[in-house]
């Protein structure tokens, strides 16, 4: 069938063209191959991006679970065109690759299964701009979580994602998996901050999808597509992602649930919780003034069904 125009306009955007130095390599077809093929990977690369060394590989064969996998060989691009490259070579040569940002999943992401080669993010840590004037941040992949949220509130700004282990995620790492976090409950989870980015899919194509304009509704929303892919799609290496201005108060908040049955009375004692709307005005009582001083703690207290239920929130 005939490609229409239209949707030939709606291709993304290339980036780069693949390296042509690598055309120049031929497939090779013997079974396990790869592990001569990856020398030749290495000399194209950088010094320092791709490594067999025994004491490293065992660094990057797990998270932080039990489940592990060394891998055959690790590499470190320090920019998008070395990430094309590997993922080129890879595909030409069928060489697994499994990409990994932090390592702190618990649900074997990020470990190598089929060995090949472990593509690390770890030097993609820039943060490459902040802009208060649209509440934008560009970063690339290997951002640490906190470290992007710590530098935007100095500034007034908020991120709002925030996983368990935001003291050590990546924001890669965080959009392959959709992270979340409690605040997701109110403000929503990584996917709903993620403007743009740039991926680089498994033949070394580049693509940059979406952009930088909070209001965009405009034809697919293929980056969102990537959000959550678990690397399957492409490997992130760069993100547009949307700020928010930093709450001048939050509320803290702690529920204790008394119950002599879990089974019969905790969705009950949770959906009363809620539709009281008590919880919430106390929640959202970030985005607004408080009814006291600045450092001065009110207190609500809500009892349910014969105190079965005390869920006792500070704010």
């Amino acid at each position: 069938m005939r490609e229409s125009s239209w949707i030939r306009r709606l291709q993304p955007r290339s980036l780069t063209t693949l390296p042509t130095e690598l055309e120049q390599i031929p497939l090779n077809s013997a079974p396990n191959g790869h592990l001569k093929s990856l020398s030749k990977l290495k000399s194209l690369l950088p010094a320092g991006e791709l490594t067999f060394d025994s004491a490293v590989l065992p660094e990057f064969a797990g998270d932080k679970w039990f489940a592990a996998h060394q891998p055959d060989a690790v590499a470190l691009p320090r920019s998008t065109e070395s990430v094309c490259k590997i993922l080129q070579f890879a595909n030409r040569h069928n060489i697994p690759v499994t990409p990994r940002g932090g390592g702190y999943g618990y649900v074997g992401g990020c470990v190598p299964v089929q060995g090949g080669i472990v593509l690390s993010l770890e030097r993609f840590n820039r943060i490459l701009e902040i802009s208060a004037a649209d509440f934008v941040a560009v970063v690339q992949a290997g951002v640490n979580t906190q470290k992007l949220q710590n530098r935007v509130e100095k500034l007034g700004l908020f991120y709002p994602p925030d996983p368990a282990s935001k003291a050590n995620t990546q924001i890669g790492g965080n959009i392959a998996t959709n992270a979340g976090g409690p605040r997701c409950l109110k403000y929503g989870v990584t996917r709903d901050y993620v403007l743009g980015l740039e991926v680089v899919q498994a033949d070394g194509t580049v693509l940059r999808l979406g952009g930088r304009t909070h209001k965009n509704k405009t034809g697919f929303d293929l980056h969102r597509l990537f959000v959550g892919s678990e690397g399957l799609l492409g490997v992130v290496t760069e993100a547009t992602l949307k700020l928010l201005p930093l709450p001048p108060y939050r509320a803290c908040y702690a529920g204790l649930i008394l119950l002599s049955n879990w089974t019969d009375s905790l969705v009950q004692c949770v959906a009363r919780c809620a539709n009281c709307g008590m919880c919430w005005r106390a929640k959202n009582r970030s985005a607004s003034k408080p009814d006291s001083a600045p450092g001065v703690a009110r207190r609500f207290g809500l009892f349910v069904e014969n105190s079965r239920m005390l869920c006792a929130i500070l704010g």
